[in-house]
C-alpha cells in the first residue's frame, strides 16, 4: 500500500510541475506494440519459465513536451497446465504510468496498477470450467523505449518492458515477473 501512496505522490508532483511549465505540447498519444516476452511465474500448482508472445498498448496525455500520463495495457502469454486441459493464459495488467522523454527519441516509463491473470481470446473453450475467469491482483511496470523513426504524427519504436505482480487465483496466489522486447508504433494527435 505504501508503494501505491508513493506512486500517487510522484504523479501529483509531476502534474504540479508540468502545470507550472505550461506548454503547447498538450497532445494525446496512442501506441501499440508486439514482440516476445519471458515469463517467470509461480503458483501453488506450477512454475512457469518460458518465452511466448507479448504485447502492449498505451493511451496517454502529454503534460509537457517531455512528459505524459499514460494508461498501459500489458500482456505476456504463458502456458497454463490446468486439471482439465493445458491452455494459454495472459499475465496482464492495466497500469497508470508516468512517461518521460530523456532525449527526443529516448523515454522511460514507470507505473503501478491492476495485475490480471486472464484467458487469451484465441484459446478459450468454456465448458463449465473456470477457463474464462479473470483473476485480479496488484502489479508494477517499468519500460524504456527508443523512437527509431519519427514522422510528423507517427513514431516507430523498440522498447524493453518489465512487469512484476501477483494475481489471486482460487487455488492460491500466482506471482512473478515478465520481461518483454517489443516493436511498436505510436500515433500522436
Amino acid at each position: 500500500m505504501k508503494h501505491v501512496f508513493l506512486l500517487l505522490i510522484c504523479i501529483i508532483g509531476a502534474t504540479t510541475i508540468s502545470q507550472a511549465q505550461k506548454s503547447s505540447a498538450n497532445r494525446i498519444l496512442f501506441s501499440i506494440s508486439m514482440g516476445t516476452g519471458y515469463s517467470n511465474l509461480k503458483s501453488p500448482h506450477q512454475s512457469v519459465s518460458e518465452f511466448d508472445l507479448a504485447y502492449n498498448w498505451q493511451l496517454g496525455y502529454f503534460l509537457t513536451q517531455q512528459s505524459a500520463l499514460v494508461l498501459n495495457g500489458s500482456s505476456s502469454i504463458y502456458a497454463y497446465k490446468g486439471p482439465d486441459r493445458n491452455r494459454k493464459r495472459g499475465f496482464e495488467g492495466l497500469f497508470a504510468s508516468y512517461q518521460y522523454w530523456i532525449k527526443p527519441a529516448l523515454w522511460i516509463s514507470a507505473g503501478a496498477g491492476l495485475n490480471l491473470d486472464t484467458p487469451v481470446f484465441y484459446d478459450v473453450k468454456p465448458s463449465g470450467t473456470n477457463e474464462s475467469a479473470y483473476y485480479p491482483g496488484f502489479g508494477s511496470l517499468f519500460s524504456a523505449g527508443y523512437d527509431f523513426n519519427q514522422l510528423d504524427n507517427f513514431r516507430f519504436n523498440i522498447q524493453l518492458r518489465a512487469q512484476n505482480g501477483f494475481s489471486n487465483l482460487p487455488a492460491g496466489r500466482l506471482s512473478g515477473y515478465s520481461v518483454s522486447l517489443l516493436v511498436g508504433i505510436t500515433i500522436l494527435r
